[in-house]
């Protein structure tokens, strides 16, 4: 689809759930990092088209961020033209080597890392282990579909899945959430890159009882 900056078509779609993309920020986002920003320098992984790059910018003396989808990187550019702060690259969807050692106050992912399996989780904490500075923190949002994963397994095999998965509030598809994460695995991996995952939060998601986030 066609993005109308001007409008913030890209950006109010993903959040018409929401209303708008700033309802979504102040009411879900905002709420749980506010005790980490503002700050110096904020790392944002997946930003898209800039949804949360809009308020994150706001929010420290310097922005990075990264996506492997270059065409995001490109609209970026140009949506932030403005922002000299803000410092975008197209990466191969695990690299952090633009970023300096030691320079991240803050690491932000949202509504993006959902999609990917454990090892793209993996090597972003293995190499922000170097990248965050001594007190430094992340906030990861990420599947916790594996969690269900046997459950729909045997749901798939069963004719008329998707009636018995309606009351649920899920499709098959389980949002097109990886299928194997877990909030566990992301535990593991935090210990993995000696780092240390101070809290978690499991929540729904479009779902209305199977917790198949988590932050």
């Amino acid at each position: 689809y066609q993005c109308d900056w001007s409008s913030d078509v890209c950006s109010s779609d993903l959040s018409k759930r929401w209303g708008t993309v700033d309802m979504q920020w102040h009411a879900a986002v905002l709420p749980r990092i506010h005790s980490f920003v503002p700050t110096g320098r904020i790392l944002e992984i997946a930003p898209g088209y800039g949804r949360w790059t809009t308020h994150l910018k706001d929010l420290c003396e310097e922005l990075i961020a990264v996506d492997l989808n270059e065409k995001c990187i490109d609209a970026c550019r140009q949506r932030f033209a403005d922002a000299s702060h803000v410092k975008l690259f197209a990466n191969d969807g695990k690299s952090l080597d633009m970023v300096e050692k030691h320079s991240i106050d803050f690491a932000f992912s949202f509504d993006a890392l959902v999609h990917v399996d454990e090892s793209v989780i993996a090597s972003y904490l293995d190499q922000l282990s170097e990248k965050l500075t001594k007190n430094g923190i992340g906030f990861f949002h990420h599947s916790n579909a594996g969690e269900y994963r046997s459950c729909f397994s045997w749901l798939r095999g069963i004719p008329l899945a998707r009636r018995l998965l309606r009351p649920l509030g899920v499709n098959s598809g389980l949002h097109d959430r990886d299928a194997n994460m877990t909030a566990r695995m992301f535990e593991a991996c935090v210990a993995s890159a000696t780092l240390k995952c101070i809290g978690q939060e499991l929540v729904n998601w479009s779902t209305k009882r199977l917790l198949i986030d988590c932050f």
